[in-house]
């Protein structure tokens, strides 16, 4: 077993790269987190993902599930991915990168999920192919199944606002403003103010906290212009 990733936050999972059958799989595992969490978050956490992955069944740009090795843990496909650049313009990703990943949303959504943390620790894509984005952790998806009645419609509405706004921010970043159509531009001037509040608390309660939690010094953090 190879440790890919360490959970470090309060939610966060370890995630290892398995190969005990000749083809690597991942594990995303809460087994090494306190025994509380583990058995009152992560079994819940790894049961509600594994749910969104099967309800997502057939998107091969996003891994598949394939059993749950420990009640907190989730076995899945390992992508042939690579990581997004971290540079700007079209040589790192095209239009058509996020043209794709746009109809990717849109089918998730059309099966009742959204995303809810598209960052570029969560894309990736297709070795050596800027337009053919993947996709990866559903942790804080949200899934709305039918019948979806008036309060649960109006936030699932905003939780695809979410994926929108944060979908055309990351265009505007790396392939600049003039990529946008008006209607993105649009939607980038009227960020819901949820999204406002959801980011303030995670700046000024979450990550205080974890930085507590792992012993790190609570301070201000340089600010980043990356999304």
């Amino acid at each position: 077993m190879v440790l890919l990733k360490a959970g470090r936050g309060f939610t966060q999972p370890d995630i290892w790269i398995i190969d005990r059958t000749g083809t690597p799989r991942v594990w995303k595992t809460w087994g090494r987190r306190p025994a509380w969490e583990r058995i009152a978050v992560g079994r819940w956490l790894a049961r509600r993902e594994a749910g969104i992955m099967r309800a997502l069944e057939g998107l091969t740009e996003c891994p598949r599930f394939l059993s749950h090795p420990h009640p907190w843990t989730i076995e899945m496909t390992l992508l042939d991915a690579e990581p997004v650049p971290e540079t700007k313009g079209t040589d790192s990703l095209d239009a058509r990168y996020f043209a794709r990943l746009g109809e990717l949303l849109a089918e998730m959504h059309r099966r009742g999920i959204n995303h809810g943390d598209l960052r570029r620790k969560n894309l990736l894509r297709a070795p050596g192919n800027p337009s053919t984005p993947l996709l990866v952790d559903f942790t804080q998806c949200l899934h709305f199944r039918p019948p979806v009645r008036w309060l649960r419609g109006v936030i699932f509405r905003q939780a695809i606002r979410i994926d929108r706004v944060t979908l055309f921010k990351l265009k505007k970043w790396y392939l600049g403003e003039d990529a946008l159509t008006e209607a993105e531009r649009a939607e980038l001037d009227h960020i819901p103010w949820h999204l406002k509040v959801g980011r303030f608390l995670r700046k000024r309660l979450y990550r205080p906290y974890k930085h507590w939690r792992l012993g790190k010094p609570v301070g201000r953090r340089k600010r980043s212009h990356q999304p």
